[in-house]
């Protein structure tokens, strides 16, 4: 749900690449088959939250269906919705980021628009709750967004990092200190970002010297810093090639990934259901380890206890390993696995995001399908269950 989904509109995507070239960054539940979205829009993009899920089609129209208790499907009403429904106010999106119970998006013109969950401040608007798309303080232009659990972090065209909502003492906000924002705040430190991802209760950034830095919780070294102390400011990976540089980064419960220049994959943090890919289940790792099998990949999803990724290869096959526990990987060992399995292989998705106990992903005509946890609605495919 950490992962930000950007629609590919040529005229959007180029407008985004000049403005980084420029300066800026580059209790029991139902497990389901893989469920088909009922007919509806096809969609160019697709973003797993914990219960609810969104979408752009390939024009930048806002689809979003599943859990609604605080707004987040953004149809200006709090019923869960079992099919995609549009977003309210009819503005045109590129990108598109479902959090745990909010949602975000950013316009084509490179604003920040956020809705649903604001008890923290999650949607960056000062301390009112919003069923549809309103507005950022602050007026930025926005390259990157990244909706979190109950906290949000955006890069804009400059390569400023901020990050807003619910700040406890691990500091997952990465201001140095504690206590909610209702607006955005820039993280500590004098750095360009190209991407900063917000998980569950950390955070990690990619700048364009392409490092990773990590901060907030870290129990189970989820960092990478080769320690288990929280970090309330950003601080670096403990990765020993120096030469190495990362392109992307996916944030589960208690456990990081990403992904370095040649699209290898490498994991840290808490690996009780394998989340890390290393072949065993041990504990944790406090520093990022490779992942087995010699997979390289062009894009990383994680959520919970489970990691997904699309391969190089021509066909794009999808990867997952970790927690299999509501059927995230669509067939494969119920046990989970603690090396990538070949997953949805009924699906074929082209591109995937990771919810809560779910999954998410896009055949190759637009089609969105979902599988695992579903009572919500979340799958899209029918009457909601509570």
């Amino acid at each position: 749900m950490n992962t930000h989904t950007t629609i590919r509109s040529a005229a959007a995507l180029a407008a985004a690449l000049l403005l980084l070239l420029q300066g800026a960054p580059a209790a029991a539940q139902d497990t389901l088959a893989q469920a088909p979205a009922a007919a509806g829009p096809r969609l160019a993009v697709i973003s797993a939250g914990a219960a609810h899920t969104c979408g752009l089609t390939s024009d930048g129209a806002a689809y979003c269906w599943g859990r609604n208790e605080y707004g987040q499907v953004g149809d200006s009403t709090k019923v869960d919705r079992a099919t995609p429904v549009a977003v309210a106010g009819g503005r045109e999106f590129r990108e598109i980021s479902a959090g745990e119970s909010h949602t975000c998006a950013i316009s084509v013109d490179n604003e920040a628009f956020c809705w649903g969950h604001n008890e923290s401040g999650s949607i960056g608007t000062g301390p009112q709750q919003r069923a549809y798309p309103v507005r950022v303080i602050g007026n930025m232009r926005v390259a990157t967004i990244s909706a979190g659990a109950a906290f949000t972090c955006s890069v804009d065209v400059r390569g400023v990092g901020f990050c807003w909502g619910q700040n406890n003492k691990d500091g997952r906000l990465g201001v140095g200190g504690d206590g909610n924002a209702y607006s955005p705040q820039s993280p500590f430190g004098v750095r360009t970002y190209r991407v900063i991802v917000a998980g569950t209760r950390h955070t990690c950034g990619i700048t364009v010297g392409n490092k990773v830095l990590c901060w907030g919780a870290n129990e189970r070294g989820q960092l990478g810093i080769a320690s288990r102390t929280a970090s309330a400011v950003p601080f670096p990976i403990r990765f020993f090639d120096s030469k190495s540089g990362f392109s992307a980064v996916a944030i589960g419960a208690d456990h990081t990934c990403a992904l370095d220049l040649s699209g290898a994959a490498f994991c840290w943090g808490d690996n009780t259901a394998g989340q890390l890919g290393i072949g065993a289940k041990k504990k944790m790792s406090v520093v990022p380890v490779l992942v087995a099998g010699g997979l390289t990949f062009t894009s990383l999803v994680a959520a919970g206890q489970t990691t997904c990724g699309t391969t190089q290869a021509a066909a794009g096959e999808v990867y997952c390993w970790g927690s299999n526990a509501e059927g995230q990987f669509a067939g494969g060992p119920p046990e989970g696995s603690a090396t990538p399995v070949h997953a949805a292989e009924a699906a074929a998705p082209v591109s995937i995001s990771l919810g809560a106990g779910r999954a998410c992903g896009l055949a190759r005509d637009g089609t969105p399908s979902c599988w695992g946890r579903g009572t919500s609605g979340q799958s899209g495919s029918g009457p909601a269950e509570r």
